[in-house]
């Protein structure tokens, strides 16, 4: 799917970065779900570091798209 967008994206520096780190931390925070988590960290707040990761990784590309959603490359 990025590689389909890559062309239409290429005068928005930033979206294509932005919509890989969100649907990366998207799918993992839904695949940890199924994991088992590891017993030496156990649970914070009720999930797991993978899925505080992922929050990460999906509020830093929600943080990219806002800030890079208005620049354009002349």
């Amino acid at each position: 799917v990025l590689w389909l967008l890559r062309n239409k994206l290429r005068n928005r520096p930033g979206i294509l970065s932005g919509l890989y780190l969100f649907g990366y931390g998207f799918f993992r925070f839904f695949i940890e779900f199924f994991r088992q988590p590891d017993h030496q960290i156990g649970l914070i707040s009720g999930l797991t570091l993978g899925q505080l990761f992922s929050l990460i990784l999906v509020f830093m590309a929600v943080a990219i798209y806002l800030l890079q959603r208005d620049k354009k490359v002349i």
